[in-house]
């Protein structure tokens, strides 16, 4: 499973969107005008133990949500946020993750072509390496 995946089934746990619905893995859907994504980027550099064994990884994603209202869009993202910060030493999808941490708070990136309110933040994993 990916990172993108787990976190997304996560929120979805805590009630932040509906998978496949509201809520999307890796792609931002021109429909429903109200949505959320999880996107992968590239993360930093992995965690090694004195063995070389690879032991942590470090994922990020970009959290993305759009409603033709302001207030829904921002509320969205900021339900995303809220739970995000609640991940510390616990599993997700059967891979322990450490803590994700968001990397600054959401905000307005831009309206899109239909108007609509497009508000995003940045998050970091430090999470097992599920070899």
């Amino acid at each position: 499973m990916t990172v993108a995946l787990e976190l997304a089934t996560y929120l979805a746990s805590q009630g932040v969107g509906t998978l496949d619905d509201t809520l999307f893995v890796g792609r931002e859907p021109d429909a429903p005008d109200t949505a959320m994504a999880v996107l992968e980027y590239p993360g930093g550099p992995l965690d090694y133990t004195h063995d070389l064994t690879i032991r942590y990884e470090h994922p990020r994603l970009q959290l993305w949500s759009r409603s033709v209202l302001y207030s829904e869009a921002r509320a969205n993202a900021e339900a995303m946020y809220g739970a995000l910060l609640l991940v510390v030493n616990q599993a997700l999808s059967g891979v322990r993750y450490l803590r994700v941490t968001p990397l600054q708070p959401p905000f307005v990136l831009q309206r899109d072509a239909n108007e609509r309110t497009v508000c995003i933040f940045n998050a970091e994993c430090f999470k097992e390496v599920g070899i």
